[in-house]
């Protein structure tokens, strides 16, 4: 899902104003396993010019540029978008081609230009986050101090033992429960990527540092950053709801009559 109908492919290409040949799948209209019968095609392409010799990163961009540019991004198979070699099988012969015949065949030489751009760029970037992640991996504990507790807000306070109990708590599995996951892989580090944060886990130190915002956070400071409080009572309060487990100490007061 979603899936692009033959008929919706020739219309978006014949839009795009260039040549293309449309040919079905050995699995065109089979059930897949629980996948639904349905159009299943590739789509071949003329180009002015031969696909310089890319190495395998360089290739992935390269496809994704294009399948962007033709509006193919959210149907294509991701596989095929990966694999510099890939086998196919034969079409069945009754199969007809679909052709579209338009004036313009497509100038691969700028998506070229920019798949080997956009990569040296992630490179860079990861050079970056990797010297991030090693620089939080060298001092663990400046992010893991308990807070300065107002004993004026509230006869509850947060134990010494219930913030150690949240900082021991597994903080993927706190993100799991409060953000939806997009993807999860590893780029030379275990990343957890989310609709609004990309997410690097610290290993051994259960800690994640956000590279969209900049930040770090224990288990803690995420929470209070989820419900948008600095109030330990709060955020321990939250957390007893989400675990079970008790962080809070009771204060008793003391009234005498006269």
């Amino acid at each position: 899902m979603p899936y692009l109908s033959i008929q919706d492919a020739k219309k978006l290409l014949e839009n795009k104003n260039i040549q293309a040949l449309i040919i079905l799948s050995k699995n065109h209209q089979k059930i897949k396993g629980d996948k639904k019968a349905v159009d299943r095609f590739r789509i071949i392409i003329p180009t002015q010019t031969p696909l310089n010799l890319l190495d395998s990163k360089t290739f992935r961009e390269f496809q994704a540029l294009i399948s962007r540019q033709l509006g193919l991004n959210s149907f294509v198979d991701t596989k095929a978008l990966s694999d510099r070699a890939r086998y196919y099988d034969m079409s069945p012969i009754s199969a007809p081609p679909y052709i579209i015949d338009k004036d313009d065949i497509i100038d691969i030489r700028e998506f070229e230009k920019k798949a080997i751009l956009n990569i040296q760029e992630k490179e860079e970037t990861k050079l970056q986050e990797l010297e991030k992640i090693k620089a939080i991996k060298q001092n663990p504990n400046a992010f893991k101090n308990m807070p300065l507790l107002d004993q004026t807000q509230s006869l509850s306070y947060l134990s010494e033992n219930g913030f150690n109990a949240i900082l021991n708590t597994p903080i993927t599995a706190i993100i799991r429960h409060y953000e939806t996951i997009k993807s999860e892989y590893n780029d030379g580090y275990d990343m957890i990527k989310t609709e609004k944060a990309k997410y690097a886990i610290i290993k051994d130190s259960n800690l994640v540092h956000d590279f969209k915002s900049g930040e770090t956070y224990n288990p803690y400071t995420y929470v209070s950053k989820i419900i948008s409080s600095n109030n330990a009572n709060k955020i321990a309060r939250e957390f007893e709801n989400l675990s079970g487990e008790k962080c809070l100490r009771q204060i008793y007061l003391l009234y005498t009559s006269s």
